[in-house]
């Protein structure tokens, strides 16, 4: 699932708290989501992005519920985990995990310009 067709997930803000912690907010949510790899399930499950099967954790049924109150159905939120499997590139050079297919990504100045405010 991506903004491509649900686009409501952009307005999804993640901040980075603690050390691979970080505090997800809507502003259609009453609540924040905390996503603590450290409390994810032990579960794995496979998934198909695009038309590969990733092996990705499960995360927590209280991330599954935030996520589809944001979109309006069931979704469940899944982590490339230590025990995940990651997919080839096209051009078959490169290890992605959960990507559209390629090992980049298009951003814009705003989101640059807070990254590097906030890991210099």
């Amino acid at each position: 699932m991506t903004a491509r067709t649900h686009p409501i997930l952009i307005l999804v803000v993640a901040e980075a708290a603690e050390s691979g912690v970080w505090q997800l907010s809507h502003s259609g949510m009453s609540s924040n989501l905390t996503l603590d790899p450290a409390t994810f399930s032990d579960k794995y499950e496979d998934v198909v992005v695009w038309e590969n099967t990733v092996n990705g954790q499960r995360v927590l049924e209280e991330a599954d519920t935030w996520f589809s109150k944001i979109v309006g159905e069931t979704v469940k939120l899944i982590y490339f985990g230590d025990k995940s499997n990651a997919i080839l590139t096209v051009d078959q050079r490169c290890l992605l995990p959960f990507a559209d297919g390629y090992p980049f990504l298009l951003t814009t100045q705003a989101s640059l310009l807070e990254l590097n405010r906030t890991c210099p």
